[in-house]
């Protein structure tokens, strides 16, 4: 693959882990206005199936992206070593080289199970 052709893959990638993590944040408050704001809805009379079906749409939702952000985050780490020629030796890319990207998708994958746990307890505690 040609450098400019790594690069503009690379970019596309970058561009979907940020519209991936939009979605992860809108679904999330989505869901937390739900619960907050609509207790008629989730039937904190004693009814229980609303919110089960609310919980398995969280975590199911939740998974899905938590695949999205980690595949997008996984391909701009792999990204990282089709940087070639002048590019390799600036200091941007250097720095790219150097990036903690375990590091990144470790807390991806933190972030997701914290706000689905938060999610769960909201629900049903």
């Amino acid at each position: 693959m040609s450098n400019m052709n790594a690069v503009n893959w690379g970019a596309l990638r970058q561009r979907d882990v940020r519209v991936g993590f939009g979605y992860f944040i809108g679904l999330n408050l989505g869901l937390f206005a739900l619960i907050v704001l609509g207790p008629d809805v989730l039937g904190h009379d004693g009814s229980h199936d609303a919110k089960v079906g609310i919980a398995v749409f969280a975590v199911l939702a939740n998974f899905m992206l938590w695949l999205w952000n980690d595949s997008g985050a996984k391909d701009v780490q792999a990204g990282n070593k089709d940087i070639a020629g002048e590019d390799a030796d600036t200091h941007i890319g250097k720095n790219f080289k150097a990036a903690p990207f375990g590091a990144y998708r470790a807390l991806i994958a933190v972030v997701a199970v914290a706000t689905t746990l938060a999610v769960l307890y909201a629900l049903f505690w």
